[in-house]
């Protein structure tokens, strides 16, 4: 899990958060965090909880959208790989300015899920 003190930047740099637990379930509400982040001091008390297992990230806030792929549904590595970097291709060639968009990585599952995160700023 990221430190409070780089989740506490995250919010600065106005991302809503949010603590999740077993399973990477939100043990907060969070459809009122897609308008309105949580203020860091009360971050910090969720972050501290016994309860917070990890952090999310609410998408819908401030236009952040997420795209989840689960390479994993492809029955072989050289699969998996090929339509990776197929798709990365399609959208490189589809999508202007997409490295200034997009942040791409793996989730706690490593080997099977691959985000996109495209912030509309």
């Amino acid at each position: 899990m990221i430190t409070v003190e780089r989740a506490r930047q995250l919010i600065d740099n106005n991302l809503s958060l949010i603590p999740i637990g077993e399973n990477k379930m939100p043990w907060i509400k969070w459809k009122e965090h897609q308008e309105k982040i949580i203020t860091k001091d009360k971050f910090t008390e969720y972050y501290h909880d016994t309860k917070t297992k990890g952090i999310g990230i609410v998408t819908g806030y401030d236009n952040l959208e997420c795209i989840d792929i689960d390479l994993k549904v492809l029955k072989s590595l050289k699969e998996q790989q090929d339509f990776w970097s197929e798709y990365v291709s399609f959208l490189k060639d589809n999508i202007d300015n997409f490295d200034n968009k997009f942040v791409i990585y793996k989730t706690i599952n490593k080997h099977s899920n691959i985000h996109f995160n495209s912030i509309n700023r």
